[in-house]
């Protein structure tokens, strides 16, 4: 699957999410990346910068819905070309991201 263009770190949770069956791994993935749980370095907790038009045409340029795209100019700190790899990585859905609490053990 990695050699279809997904990220090995997806793949991998796939394939742990349906106990290594090929097939319902790519389902997953293509169908409903929410479900699984992988830790996303590049969030940017808690940015509260600009948004601009600009930014989200360019999203929205991709086809991705206007709120996905602002979620993910958001998740990604303005950084255009960062929102669009993960949304294209993730067929255009953002999965939720853990609470602060579970983060932090609380």
């Amino acid at each position: 699957m990695v050699g279809m263009g997904f990220a090995k770190m997806t793949v991998a949770a796939a394939l742990r999410h349906t106990n290594n069956d090929l097939h319902g791994a790519l389902r997953i993935i293509q169908e409903q990346p929410e479900l699984l749980s992988i830790s996303d370095h590049d969030v940017v907790p808690d940015w509260d910068g600009p948004i601009t038009d600009e930014m989200i045409a360019q999203l929205t340029e991709f086809g991705f819905n206007i709120d996905v795209a602002k979620e993910a100019l958001k998740r990604y700190g303005g950084v255009v070309e960062k929102a669009v790899e993960k949304l294209l990585f993730s067929g255009g859905v953002l999965a939720s991201l853990p609470s602060s609490s579970s983060q932090t053990g609380a």
